[in-house]
């Protein structure tokens, strides 16, 4: 299960908490990350352990779109300080960090996107619709999820021989 920190990661953490205890049968990890196996296990039913993957990252707010627009602006600093002095010109930037990394990501991706600047973010990574690479997974801000995600899948092979 995944989900975004928004203003506050141990908020957000506390409702995942709850919609996992009104799903029954399953543990309910007390830390992001955590994996825990279920508490109820009915007969001829399989429930799988879970954890919580908190983004950007356990107490760090923002969301997903959060961690793109990091990449994203990595790749290409230029258009990142246009986008900053975009923001500045609107005057949204107090919103809450979801919303205008929202916006930002939409803006740097629209940019990059010549053909259909009203592309999905959601197509972000679909060559067919979107030119070169807006938000690289590649760069070290992805790292930390790629490393958390690889240790899971080494854990489940392990346990699988």
């Amino acid at each position: 299960m995944e989900t975004d920190n928004d203003d506050s990661p141990t908020q957000r953490f506390s409702q995942v908490q709850k919609q996992i205890r009104l799903a029954g049968n399953f543990g309910i990890p007390s830390k992001p990350r955590e994996i825990v196996a279920p508490i109820n296990v009915p007969q001829s039913r399989h429930v799988p352990k879970i954890a919580v993957l908190m983004l950007p990252w356990d107490d760090v707010g923002g969301c997903l779109e959060s961690i793109c627009l990091e990449a994203g602006s990595a790749k290409r600093p230029g258009l990142a300080k246009c986008i900053a002095s975009f923001v500045k010109c609107t005057r949204v930037g107090r919103w809450n960090i979801s919303k205008l990394s929202k916006l930002k990501a939409r803006c740097m991706l629209a940019v990059q996107c010549p053909k259909n600047p009203d592309v999905s973010f959601k197509w972000s990574w679909t060559s067919s619709r979107v030119e070169g690479d807006p938000f690289p997974v590649t760069q070290e801000c992805f790292g930390r999820i790629v490393r958390y995600l690889r240790g899971l899948s080494r854990t489940a092979s392990q346990r699988a021989m």
